[in-house]
């Protein structure tokens, strides 16, 4: 006969009969992994920031020209256009020229540092740099390389390459004030956009002859003799805005830091 609830409600073996339902249970388990597969433990999902992206040749070359040509316009073809509206030409006033052209190109490194320093992923960049500075510290003192140690130190170093950078700008004006390039263009009948051209290049060409001697200054001399009554003078500018370029720095940037200094002793050693 047909299941009726209303006859069979007082028949348990009924109902479960009719309703089709299971009267034991059975335990289902999961197959058994080989020991290769344990051994194998499966990698953990990976967030999009994780991700490694891999820049084959053609990436490379395009992002260090954009690179090139960015730092140029900035850095050299936008100080010279508005030192020229403010000032005048260059052959004018050169000495007033050079000073202007590289305070403006100063202030521009300034803001531009400040600006990437908002970022979250600078700031911590920028962690990691105080926190080579005070293991450079530590080591040079003598201590035992310990993050207690070096977070005793300052942030701030005389080879900082952030000094190197404005003592790189402050002997530019020194040098293009002194070296007549107007003069060597009107000798050499060299006139209007021609002339502003090769006043530019000029620039670009004597580029190595600064920068070496910012290094003799900077890495060589003020190195050799950091608490130089003048080292502290000439170094001032550079140290001060070594106050952008680093933070303070937490333990765990210092165990990295240490890591590292400590991987370049044992080479050295070697």
């Amino acid at each position: 006969r047909a299941f009726s609830w209303k006859e069979d409600f007082g028949r348990p073996d009924t109902m479960i009969d009719a309703l089709g339902a299971q009267r034991s249970l059975e335990v289902v388990s999961e197959p058994e992994s080989s020991p290769e597969s344990q051994s194998q433990p499966e990698p953990a999902k990976k967030s999009f920031m994780d991700e490694e992206v891999e820049f084959g040749k053609k990436e490379m070359a395009v992002s260090m020209v954009l690179g090139l040509v960015l730092g140029v316009v900035l850095f050299i073809v936008a100080p010279a256009f508005i030192t020229n509206l403010i000032v005048g030409e260059y052959d004018q006033n050169t000495v007033l020229w050079n000073i202007v052209d590289g305070l403006l190109r100063v202030g521009v490194f300034v803001f531009y540092l400040w600006l990437i320093g908002r970022m979250q992923e600078i700031k911590r960049m920028f962690g990691y740099h105080g926190a080579e500075h005070k293991t450079i510290h530590c080591y040079e003192h003598g201590d035992a390389l310990t993050p207690q140690n070096a977070a005793r130190y300052s942030r701030l170093h005389v080879r900082c390459g952030t000094a190197f950078l404005v003592m790189t700008v402050t002997i530019a004006i020194i040098v293009h004030s002194l070296v007549p390039v107007a003069q060597l263009a009107d000798a050499w009948g060299i006139q209007g956009i021609a002339r502003n051209l090769f006043i530019f290049a000029s620039r670009l060409v004597m580029l190595p002859l600064v920068a070496g001697a910012s290094y003799e200054v900077t890495v060589k001399w003020a190195g050799a003799h950091p608490d130089n009554p003048l080292v502290k003078i000439v170094l001032w500018p550079g140290m001060q805005m070594q106050r952008i370029t680093t933070n303070v720095a937490d333990q765990g940037m210092l165990e990295c830091a240490i890591a590292a200094l400590e991987l370049v002793r044992d080479r050295e050693i070697e």
